[in-house]
């Protein structure tokens, strides 16, 4: 899971998982996203190329548990 809590930040963090996505090793894991420009934009997540989001842990726990299923 990664969070920014900053716009500014949003193409960094696109970078970020961009070269997670890119790895032959960690290409496979799910990458979730959350913070203050998420919150309010729920497609947003997309735009950055993360696989979900959430608004607080409590809802990353409940997306993670739909994922292990």
């Amino acid at each position: 899971a990664l969070s920014t809590t900053m716009p500014h930040h949003l193409d960094q963090l696109r970078d970020t998982i961009t070269s997670i996505k890119q790895s032959s090793t960690l290409k496979d894991i799910k990458v979730f996203v959350g913070g203050r420009p998420f919150i309010n934009n729920d497609t947003l997540y997309q735009k950055v190329f993360a696989d979900d989001y959430s608004v607080d842990a409590i809802d990353f726990i409940k997306k993670l548990e739909l994922y292990n299923d």
